[in-house]
C-alpha cells in the first residue's frame, strides 16, 4: 500500500526502522562496552521500539489493528541497519575531544 508521500507502507517502516537500528548501534558502540553481538540484538531492539508504539497507537484507533507485517518491517529494518553500522563502525572509528577542536579518523582495513 501507498503513502501519502508515494513511498510504500513496507519499505517506509523498514527505512524507517533501518535508520534507527543503525543510529542505536552506533551509540551503543562508542559509549558501551557491549561486544558486536549484544549491540546489534540491543540496537535491533531499541530500534524497534518506535514501531512498536506506533503499531500499538494504530491498534487503539477505530478500523485498525495491530500489523503484524509491518511489525516484522519494523524488526528486519532495525536489525539491517544495526547490522550494516556495526560492520561499519567496526572499520571507522571517529574520535572527538569534547572543549578542543580537534578530532581524527581511523579506517581499519581488513583483507
Amino acid at each position: 500500500m501507498r503513502t501519502a508521500m508515494g513511498m510504500d507502507d513496507d519499505v517506509k517502516h523498514f527505512l524507517i526502522s533501518g535508520a534507527a537500528g543503525a543510529g542505536s548501534e552506533t551509540i551503543l558502540h562508542y559509549t558501551s562496552g557491549m561486544g558486536p553481538i549484544e549491540r546489534i540484538s540491543a540496537a535491533t531492539f531499541i530500534g524497534s521500539l518506535p514501531g512498536l508504539v506506533k503499531e500499538i497507537s494504530d491498534s487503539r484507533k477505530e478500523g485498525n489493528e495491530f500489523g503484524l507485517g509491518d511489525m516484522g518491517m519494523d524488526v528486519l529494518g532495525s536489525f539491517s541497519g544495526a547490522l550494516m553500522s556495526g560492520m561499519i563502525n567496526d572499520r571507522i572509528q571517529v574520535r572527538l575531544k569534547a572543549g578542543r577542536k580537534s578530532g581524527f579518523v581511523t579506517f581499519v582495513l581488513v583483507f
